[in-house]
């Protein structure tokens, strides 16, 4: 990998000074600044126009992203003489998001708003594709339930997490089918808007420096709603937080503050927020991997789920309209 850096660098006009290993990618000095080097497999389309689209964020000045660095050649995607694919990225000197932060909570989901206030203007006709609605996800999710209730009852040896899993899925399995229901019934009636979204925004793509909030990682950039982009943070911190019911809505105005949060989006919110995902998530993984022998971990995270369930619906109870 080390070998692959180096020639990979050699195809861009910067002088490099320093270059150490992170998390997955390597951090470069450069007489521009600091940058990041990392392996990219996405499919390209789409690059270009989020090239812009970055770049105009960063010119705005009230968030800042990890814009791309064009090679020598223009391209903003190099590739290693075994064709490997690399891109090169602006860096800052920020902090990771600590989740036992509620100041760093907020600041995320103000900074969420704040993106899509700013994406809303983007001229998006270079991005034709479209997530699907989030109904289809669960009726996927909802299939996969009952394939792997399936899937367990005809084993004759049933380890702990699996006879934990025939305890409860029946219940994940009505709750899943009634929130596709509602899903479905809600988006015939109803509009949301569709813009550009972030498309995996969490607390792994939110850094921060002193008074400025650092965005990163906008390679799943896509048309769609944006409470996707507020379903993915919340749900994910709240899971965190046994769903509290006070740190939910101080999200909720956390984002309402920098962009008003319709009615309609509330709504669809809801409806989201009813689908057991972490449930699926544990199960599905297990599925998946199809291991007789579960990690103590993987029955410790079901547990959990299935602890947080009540507190999950009483959330929801707060903002279902």
């Amino acid at each position: 990998m080390a070998e692959r850096c180096l020639e990979i660098l050699e195809k861009y006009d910067f002088e490099v000074q320093q270059v150490t290993k992170g998390r997955g990618v390597f951090i470069i000095v450069t007489d521009m600044g600091k940058l990041i080097l990392k392996e990219y497999s996405g499919s390209g389309k789409y690059v270009e126009a989020t090239s812009g689209i970055l770049e105009k964020l960063n010119e705005e000045g009230r968030i800042h992203t990890d814009s791309y660095i064009r090679n020598s050649d223009g391209e903003i995607i190099s590739t290693a003489l075994d064709e490997s694919r690399y891109i090169v990225k602006r860096w800052y000197d920020c902090r990771d998001f600590d989740i036992r932060s509620v100041s760093d909570v907020s600041r995320a989901m103000s900074g969420l708003a704040i993106l899509h206030n700013s994406l809303e203007t983007q001229d998006c006709d270079d991005f034709k594709h479209e997530a699907g609605n989030p109904c289809d996800a669960m009726k996927k999710h909802n299939r996969e339930l009952y394939k792997i209730k399936k899937f367990i009852i005809k084993k004759n040896y049933k380890t702990d997490f699996e006879r934990l899993v025939i305890k409860s899925i029946d219940e994940y399995i009505d709750e899943g089918e009634s929130a596709e229901k509602c899903c479905q019934d809600y988006l015939m009636r109803h509009s949301a808007g569709i813009s550009l979204c972030h498309g995996n925004y969490n607390y792994h793509n939110v850094h921060f420096m002193d008074r400025d909030i650092v965005i990163s990682n906008f390679e799943k950039m896509h048309r769609d709603y944006f409470v996707i982009d507020m379903y993915e943070m919340m749900r994910k911190l709240l899971e965190k937080y046994d769903w509290n019911i006070k740190l939910g809505h101080k999200l909720l105005a956390d984002y309402d503050r920098e962009r008003r949060i319709t009615d309609s989006e509330i709504s669809l919110l809801a409806r989201m927020f009813s689908y057991p995902e972490k449930y699926w998530k544990i199960v599905n993984a297990y599925y998946n991997s199809k291991k007789s022998w579960m990690p103590v971990k993987n029955s410790e995270k079901l547990i959990k789920v299935i602890r947080q369930n009540r507190a999950r619906w009483e959330f929801v109870a707060t903002i279902s309209g």
